[in-house]
């Protein structure tokens, strides 16, 4: 498997919020997936890049577009995400003149796990 299917993979549901242009989405990482197994070997985690595209995936199936990142402007990670853990990704997205910026905060539970800002951009 590669990052990207084992993202796929992972992806529980994807809810409209609140607020207009907001959405939830859940997601739950295998404990048997190979990215775990050197990260780290004695005390697996989520690796901070998976947190990174958990937002990108998202918009990608919320939209139905196409978007690559052109941009991280934030990516802050607070806490640990364990093999297991549920995470929940709140996403606010704005579009920009040439690109679209979404903002995000992860949690498992009710403990704030991080949040990041991507500029995605339609290819």
């Amino acid at each position: 498997m590669n990052m990207w299917s084992d993202l796929q993979d992972s992806l529980v549901t994807i809810d409209p919020g609140i607020e207009p242009g907001t959405w939830e989405a859940k997601f739950c990482f295998a404990p048997s997936l190979s990215l775990f197994r050197g990260h780290f070997p004695d005390n697996p985690l989520l690796p901070g890049v998976m947190q990174v595209e958990m937002a990108h995936l998202a918009m990608v199936r919320i939209t139905g577009a196409n978007y690559r990142i052109v941009g991280v402007k934030k990516a802050k990670f607070t806490g640990q995400v364990f093999p297991g853990d549920q995470i929940t990704v709140r996403l606010a997205a704005k579009d920009r003149e040439d690109y679209l910026q979404v903002r995000d905060q992860l949690s498992v539970g009710e403990k704030r796990v991080g949040s990041v800002i991507l500029d995605l951009q339609a290819s």
